[in-house]
């Protein structure tokens, strides 16, 4: 009988145990509830190219759309997915002790295939370097959403600076169309965001929404003023500010609107109202001078994962989420929920659908979370009804600066 060769002596070990642990994962299913039916049939197709290529099984449960979740210590999924995850939510998951602290496995190289600003929403203290409890999939960010035809019969250009935004409101404006419309009316405006983060910078925003910094600090008056100069340039007006982002996207394809500030929910608002509509664009927001920093888009996770932290498969499921953020099912995801990549080779790819390529080519880089999750709502509500009178006329920076200040100190 001829000798076994000892590159073969070395290779049998190896082969029987990869068939142990192929048979092993055979006999795997993973619990996967989700909270994403917008994008149920992506998530089961890619559970099912999972199961061909690793043999384990991904059974699903489809829940409402919701931030958080609940199970107790001995039941619950392997794994969640959460719709539009604030810190909070993650911060009163990890508090119910439900959640795993994935750092030590981010430490490995998972890390760098995020935006960072993503991996910030799952650290609940907001300190880099923390633990992160859970893996984001998804995105938004909001941006300028431009009428190019409107531009081009005002004779404007896209805008770079704070100034030349407000030197194109009164080209547009005499026209006959008004430069900006949408989300004024919520107490969380998209836009405000922006120039927040300018004016005040993330540490200021997180010491005012603390109580340790007032409203009526110079920062904030400072960050008002541009209130004053979108009404002296007529960028917008109250009805035209105040309106839904549907109506405002709405306008803007009709010709009656230049300019929205919003996400890739525009494209979904165009394919259902005006499909044939291409001439559009998207910029950032313009840099200010006067600024300390520049201006942040604001926007988030929109499909996170989490592991249960009580799962007896937590490898198993920690193996399906890095799975899930690879390229290949990065692109096919973001095709099923019509969200960007929080990926970064994805979020950049060429072969991104066409429909999102627009709202990521801006450069993730200026992505920044929405802090106003930490500041009281009442507070929230009297300072955009303040913000709101200064585009009216019937309020300024100052009166808006100390009612609010009033409000917030009575919390």
């Amino acid at each position: 009988m001829r000798e076994t060769p000892a590159t073969m002596r070395l290779l049998i070990p190896m082969l029987l145990a990869l068939c142990l642990l192929s048979s092993a994962a055979s006999g795997v299913t993973l619990e996967f509830w989700h909270t994403w039916p917008h994008a149920a049939q992506a998530v089961q197709s890619l559970a099912y190219k999972y199961t061909q290529q690793t043999g384990v099984s991904i059974h699903i449960r489809v829940l409402r759309p919701a931030g958080r979740l609940s199970w107790g210590a001995s039941g619950g999924p392997d794994l969640a997915g959460l719709y539009e995850p604030t810190q909070r939510d993650i911060a009163a998951m990890v508090r119910a002790d439900s959640i795993e602290d994935l750092k030590i496995e981010m430490s490995h190289g998972w890390y760098a295939r995020f935006w960072p600003a993503l991996l910030e929403n799952f650290e609940p203290s907001y300190s880099e370097g923390t633990s992160i409890y859970g893996v984001p999939l998804t995105c938004h960010m909001c941006v300028f959403v431009y009428n190019k035809q409107l531009f081009q019969k005002a004779g404007v250009s896209v805008p770079t600076s704070w100034d030349g935004l407000m030197a194109s409101s009164r080209k547009l404006s005499k026209i006959g169309v008004t430069p900006y419309a949408g989300g004024f009316g919520s107490d969380m405006p998209p836009l405000a965001a922006a120039y927040e983060y300018a004016y005040l910078g993330q540490h200021l925003l997180l010491d005012t929404y603390a109580g340790r910094f007032p409203y009526t600090k110079p920062e904030w008056l400072a960050y008002l003023s541009l209130y004053t100069q979108m009404r002296q340039n007529r960028f917008t007006n109250p009805a035209s500010a105040n309106a839904t982002e549907a109506a405002a996207a709405k306008a803007l394809m009709d010709g009656r609107v230049a300019m929205v500030f919003m996400d890739a929910s525009f494209e979904s608002i165009r394919r259902s109202y005006k499909p044939g509509f291409a001439a559009w664009g998207v910029f950032g927001a313009p840099t200010d001078g006067k600024s300390r920093f520049l201006p942040k888009l604001p926007g988030g996770v929109v499909e996170g994962l989490v592991i249960n932290r009580h799962s007896r498969r937590k490898a198993e499921a920690i193996a399906f989420a890095k799975w899930l953020t690879e390229y290949n099912q990065q692109l096919a995801f973001a095709d099923g929920s019509s969200s960007i990549p929080a990926v970064s080779p994805a979020s950049n790819s060429a072969l991104l659908t066409a429909r999102l390529r627009p709202f990521a080519s801006l450069g993730m880089r200026d992505l920044a979370l929405d802090l106003r999750i930490y500041e009281n709502p009442r507070v929230l509500a009297t300072f955009y009804s303040g913000v709101r009178g200064i585009l009216a006329g019937t309020a300024t920076a100052s009166s808006v600066a100390r009612r609010t200040q009033a409000v917030k100190a009575r919390r």
